[in-house]
């Protein structure tokens, strides 16, 4: 067989490997589903410690904890910090409410934790700011010179080493919702601005995904993709993709997920979350192993002739 011909065969077993890896990709591991079906309206959702990685099943379905945090809860959450109240208008979900004076981080909270490889993690959610404060608690709050009101933490685990502040838990990323006016503000990922600090206390930036209005009703999914560093998200329908800002590793361990809400002194913030659901997927490298039997094949054919 001619040089020519050998490469033609080449190409074509590549494009099918291509091909190959947009098709074959490895069934999702279904991680949270937390619909507050079960959950009486008005009161407090049920939580369930079965999340626990010792006796974890997947999806989770109840969170770990809901807690919050003002000048005197010490972590649990009471009027001082606000509430947290199952609510099925205009869907079933939670209302998330912080007490007017409460300026604390995570003045109100909802936590899940479970310990899970995670290559590329699938989200999705419902959320609508009915009213939001453009100061809020300290921190974090005040990264690239917003604000958020509301943030989805997704923390790992990392070596002490790689914290300027030698603390193990990690904050690859987190969505946030901050307040730029009194009557909307901006969707954004918070990121590390060093990717090897990440620790709570070390430097984070937001970059700015899109606008939101109070009020209004917005379906959420993104993708955050550890294997090359991507992050997309669809918000009511319009994509953005914000290229690879994410830390790059394919063997990402997650262990929380955190659905929190800033206290504000001039105001009562409030929210509605629902349909909370996230998958854990690893594409199959198909291509690689008909790249290699391509390769091979090639290599044979050449060898007879």
């Amino acid at each position: 067989m001619s040089q020519s011909k050998s490469l033609l065969t080449f190409a074509a077993i590549a494009a099918l490997a291509c091909s190959a890896t947009q098709l074959r990709a490895a069934d999702p591991t279904p991680l949270l589903s937390i619909d507050f079906s079960g959950d009486t309206v008005g009161q407090q959702p049920q939580i369930s410690r079965l999340s626990a990685p010792s006796g974890q099943a997947f999806p989770i379905t109840q969170p770990w904890s809901i807690y919050g945090w003002s000048a005197t809860s010490g972590g649990a959450l009471d009027a001082s910090c606000g509430t947290i109240l199952v609510t099925d208008n205009p869907t079933k979900g939670v209302n998330m409410t912080t007490a007017l004076g409460n300026n604390s981080q995570a003045a109100a909270a909802i936590d899940t934790q479970f310990k899970l490889t995670v290559p590329v993690l699938t989200m999705n959610f419902d959320l609508n700011i009915a009213s939001a404060s453009t100061i809020t608690g300290a921190g974090r709050a005040a990264a690239s010179g917003y604000h958020p009101v509301f943030g989805i933490d997704i923390c790992n685990t990392i070596n002490p080493g790689l914290s300027a502040s030698g603390n193990n838990i990690g904050y690859p990323l987190a969505f946030v919702a901050a307040a730029t006016s009194d009557t909307g503000g901006i969707f954004g990922l918070c990121v590390p601005v060093d990717p090897n600090h990440m620790n709570y206390g070390d430097p984070m930036q937001i970059i700015k995904i899109c606008d939101y209005t109070n009020g209004d009703d917005y379906a959420i999914s993104f993708d955050a993709n550890f294997n090359n560093g991507n992050f997309g998200i669809n918000v009511n329908n319009d994509y953005y993709n914000l290229g690879d800002v994410l830390s790059v590793n394919p063997d990402m361990q997650l262990n929380e997920i955190n659905f929190y809400m800033n206290g504000s002194t001039d105001n009562a913030n409030s929210l509605f979350l629902g349909g909370i659901t996230a998958s854990a997927s690893v594409p199959e490298p198909a291509s690689l192993s008909v790249l290699a039997l391509a390769a091979g094949i090639s290599l044979l054919r050449r060898r007879r002739n």
